[in-house]
């Protein structure tokens, strides 16, 4: 289990096989069964209490952790994506982000790239 020092896959299946079949994790439940149960793995599980919350929330896809304008602004790119490729405005902000050499040579690479993407116009 990610963030429990202790709790592999293999372990978790054996302390709630219940949630393996369901859509969708309940961590409230999962916490319940370990309050309720004795064992050291419980008690684990219960120290780690808050990193586990902390990581349903970064994890969360039905519920993100994005400010509803960003999440405004993705819905917008999503629904209106930019199908050309400007390479001088690409270049400008290679260049402004100082990356450097990390690509050898910008404009074959932007060439190779993104003539496989532009035939999906």
């Amino acid at each position: 289990m990610p963030g429990v020092k202790g709790i592999s896959y293999k372990t978790f299946v054996k302390l709630f096989p219940e949630m393996i079949n369901e859509h969708r994790d309940n961590i409230s439940d999962m916490i319940s069964k370990c309050e309720q149960e004795s064992g050291n793995k419980y008690k684990d599980i219960l120290n780690f209490k808050h990193q586990i919350s902390i990581n349903e929330k970064l994890m969360n896809l039905l519920e993100p952790n994005i400010s509803e304008p960003d999440q405004e602004y993705l819905n917008y790119v999503i629904a209106n994506p930019n199908k050309s490729l400007h390479t001088m405005e690409f270049i400008g902000l290679y260049n402004e982000d100082s990356l450097g050499s990390s690509i050898l040579n910008v404009n074959q690479w932007l060439f190779d790239k993104f003539r496989v993407l532009s035939q999906y116009k």
